[in-house]
């Protein structure tokens, strides 16, 4: 049996204009995206070589960042058209590629680390401690990207 080696790409997804309810980032839009801006640059191939194994793991709409998986090999033809990609369900953004990982845990700890310095960003602003609490919910909330224990992974990790 033939193991699927995998890659992860991080992304980040910035409106080009200012909107007041801020960006509607879903799965569902990100991959329907992806597989346009992929059948407009590399044709029948590219989408054929790109959809067995594509998925959007993780969208967070308060940072802006999303993971993506798919497979190796073809994960080249879709990191060369990310930056291309401009629009995500009838709203016009510019895509940034943060990180491409092997393991589904790198990606983790670079997500991990990459929140919480937007997180500290943005508590310079609050001035409540409870703004901050909620604040820091929405921004690390994780769960969706990795189901394992936070405990066994910290212990791991030191």
């Amino acid at each position: 049996m033939v193991r699927f080696k995998n890659r992860y790409i991080v992304i980040e997804v910035n409106p080009v204009e200012k909107l007041k309810k801020g960006i509607n980032l879903r799965s569902s839009l990100l991959y329907n995206s992806v597989i346009t801006a992929v059948q407009k640059f590399h044709g029948d191939f590219g989408v054929a070589a790109i959809r067995a194994g594509l998925s959007a793991k993780y969208c967070n709409e308060v940072t802006r960042t999303a993971l993506i998986r798919l497979r190796h090999g073809p994960h080249r033809l879709l990191s060369s058209i990310l930056p291309l990609v401009n629009e995500i369900g009838y709203q016009k953004v510019q895509v940034k590629t943060l990180y491409v990982g092997a393991t589904l845990k790198q990606c983790y700890k670079f997500l991990r680390n990459y929140q919480k310095q937007m997180l500290m960003k943005i508590w310079r602003s609050l001035e409540t401690k409870e703004l901050q609490t909620q604040m820091e919910e929405s921004i690390m909330d994780l769960t969706p990207v990795i189901n394992f224990d936070e405990r066994t992974f910290k212990s791991k990790e030191e």
